[in-house]
């Protein structure tokens, strides 16, 4: 899609945000969607879609909300509430949708890596203790399971081989300057498990939303010659 928008916006940054107001409406309906499945009534499901519509910084400089900007987490949480509302759905209904579901979200390692494997796992882990319309026994849930994780890991497969190819392993020459770096721009969290599990307001270096603040935490660069 990007690709053919380049053609016409000549290039592929205003490409993306040409896409902007679709991520708009596919985050809204799936979330107000999802919102019916869970609470019910409408007007439970606008205020529960409302309140995704709320930013909210994470640890390691991550965020949960809309963006003004098109970003591949952006993109995943736009996709997220059709993979829980076919959990609740069609998955329910019979295990032979298991694997399907399980290739699908496999799929979505190439839409936001880092959130394919935790919200996966939280999947996988939710087919266990699923409510089936027709009742399954444990040995046949197991089998279904196994399945499910089968296909995501087949449809993983070609980006993890991709991503493992493409680094580059050696010694750091200047392990002090690297970790320094690090620090100064990414923030403790991703050197620190504790840090990383516990964060605080003190230590975020999450980036500022541009509705609510003039400017962004974008620190300066670490002085040559050090």
């Amino acid at each position: 899609m990007v690709r053919l928008l380049a053609r016409w916006t000549g290039d592929y940054g205003r490409a993306t945000n040409v896409t902007l107001g679709l991520h708009v409406f596919l985050f809204l309906l799936g979330w107000y969607w999802f919102g019916r499945l869970i609470l019910g009534p409408p007007a439970w499901a606008g205020a529960w879609t409302f309140l995704q519509l709320a930013w909210m910084p994470l640890n390691m400089g991550e965020f949960w909300g809309p963006w003004p900007d098109v970003l591949p987490r952006w993109t995943f949480q736009a996709l997220l509430p059709y993979l829980l509302g076919a959990v609740l759905t069609v998955a329910r209904c019979s295990p032979l949708s298991w694997p399907l579901l399980g290739a699908l979200t496999g799929a979505l390692v190439y839409v936001h890596s880092v959130s394919t494997i935790p919200w996966g796992f939280a999947v996988w882990s939710s087919l266990w203790f699923l409510p089936m319309h027709r009742a399954i026994t444990w040995k046949q849930r197991a089998g279904w399971s196994v399945l499910y994780g089968g296909c995501c890991a087949l449809a993983i497969a070609p980006f993890a081989r991709l991503y493992l190819q493409e680094k580059q392993y050696g010694p750091a020459t200047q392990h002090d300057l690297l970790l320094e770096a690090m620090r100064y721009r990414m923030g403790g969290d991703f050197l620190s498990t504790s840090e990383a599990l516990i964060p605080s307001v003190a230590n975020s270096r999450t980036l500022r939303h541009p509705a609510t603040s003039g400017s962004s935490r974008v620190p300066a660069p670490v002085p040559a010659g050090r």
